[in-house]
């Protein structure tokens, strides 16, 4: 029988305390905010940024309920997912391997570092496995790679942010802005909401890509766990939230925190990101639908240096490939920590077998001849969309019937994630249904 224990005070929002939101928005950089959103803006306008908005709003809440289980019950969320069922251990292991398993991020990396530096073909057909050795390297040789992950993205993250935000103010227009705020209210160029032409799966991978994205989330269970914000303080003990008076409040306090921090770093930089980036596609190339894959990422760091300076450009392409391995790291360490949860001790060997395994993969993938990163990362976008209804739907069964009553969501907290479950759910079976028909159908 689990032993009750008050909940601990809650700790002051300060720069030491933040760390797993900007973990988070740190791989969403990678993904949704460097590439796939301000692709779908070079191809269609902004118009289409209303469902970049909703879509990181969708993740800070999910991101608060996953939060809720894990300063509740010290554990993280995919503990609770495997108590629910044994199936659930297949369905984690398998939706993050189709998910992430794909190695886009690291092609997509060697990618953008073979043009900031003039790499010989010769050359760059090696720099995705060293990238991926590299990615092992960084995890499996520190005993705490989640403070190793965090320190990388509390310098990385700023210096990206400024840098942008720099390019931003470069090629300010007032009219150019004008349109991008009428975009994030669906307002197109000709069109509302939804442009003619849109290829629905990249789309939907943008959207599932909103911030960080698929069971990336539920990396926020374990990195509220190593900040020991509420009932993790007492480690991952079999102990139970008391209800008494002192200990909602401080219950009442760390939920604020966590709420502010998601808000205001995983929700407000990560939509500013996606804006800024989505702003200088149209403005540096027009809406051109004649790009393909990251040929728009090159022509525009062509224009940057042609505009402001080489250094410039080089810095525009590097921004993107650290960004890009930033997220293939994050993708390693949190299949990482699934498996390790799933396989029991001890944890770090199965931890550490699992990242070499993905690496592996990875570099399997690459030898078949599959390297086109734009196509890798949707591929695994569309399959992290569905990844996220189970989710949203599993969290909101945890939060309602495995939390003390006076912990659990409010009805309008609950009606949310059951409304965000059967988006994501519905969105992807159009998408799917839609795609097989135009591909499959005479």
């Amino acid at each position: 029988m689990k032993s009750l224990r008050r909940f601990p005070p809650s700790k002051s929002l300060s720069w030491s305390d933040i760390g797993a939101s900007l973990v988070a928005i740190g791989l969403g950089i990678g993904s949704g905010e460097f590439i796939l959103w301000p692709y779908l803006s070079v191809k269609h306008g902004y118009g289409i940024l209303w469902a970049a908005a909703l879509g990181i709003a969708f993740q800070v809440f999910l991101n608060n309920e996953i939060q809720r289980y894990s300063i509740v019950t010290g554990h993280s969320a995919v503990k609770g997912f495997i108590k629910i069922s044994k199936y659930f251990t297949v369905w984690l292991l398998f939706s993050t391997l189709l998910g992430f398993g794909w190695p886009g991020f690291a092609s997509g990396s060697a990618l953008l570092l073979g043009k900031a530096f003039a790499v010989s073909p010769s050359v760059q057909q090696f720099l995705p496995f060293v990238l991926l050795i590299g990615a092992i390297l960084v995890l499996t040789l520190v005993k705490d790679s989640y403070h190793r992950i965090e320190k990388i993205f509390k310098y990385l993250f700023p210096l990206s942010f400024v840098f942008i935000f720099f390019l931003f103010l470069h090629y300010f227009d007032v009219t150019q802005f004008q349109s991008l705020l009428s975009g994030i209210l669906g307002k197109g160029d000709g069109y509302r909401f939804i442009p003619s032409g849109l290829d629905l799966a990249v789309f939907l991978g943008a959207f599932a890509y909103a911030g960080s994205g698929g069971n990336l989330l539920l990396g926020q269970g374990y990195y509220i766990i190593k900040k020991r914000h509420g009932m993790a303080q007492y480690g991952e003990t079999e102990t139970s939230a008391a209800e008494d008076l002192k200990s909602l409040h401080y219950f009442r306090g760390t939920r604020k925190f966590i709420i502010l921090e998601n808000i205001i770093v995983f929700g407000g930089m990560g939509l500013l990101t996606i804006l800024m980036l989505s702003y200088l596609g149209p403005v540096l190339l027009g809406t051109n639908t004649t790009y393909n894959g990251f040929d728009f990422l090159i022509a525009q760091s062509e224009v940057i240096g042609h505009d402001v300076g080489s250094w410039v450009a080089t810095g525009f392409l590097l921004s993107g490939a650290i960004a890009l391995f930033s997220v293939q790291l994050g993708v390693f360490d949190i299949l990482g920590r699934i498996a390790a949860d799933i396989l029991g001790k001890p944890e770090i060997l199965w931890y550490r077998v699992v990242i070499v395994v993905q690496g592996m993969f990875g570099m399997g993938i690459f030898l078949l001849g599959i390297r086109e990163p734009l196509w890798l990362i949707t591929i695994g976008a569309v399959c992290n969309a569905l990844a996220m209804a189970v989710i949203s739907g599993v969290i909101l069964w945890l939060n309602n019937t495995r939390l003390p009553q006076s912990y659990r969501p409010s009805s309008l907290e609950k009606s949310l994630l059951f409304g965000i479950c059967v988006t994501y759910t519905a969105f992807f079976l159009y998408t799917i249904i839609t795609t097989a028909q135009k591909y499959l159908v005479p």
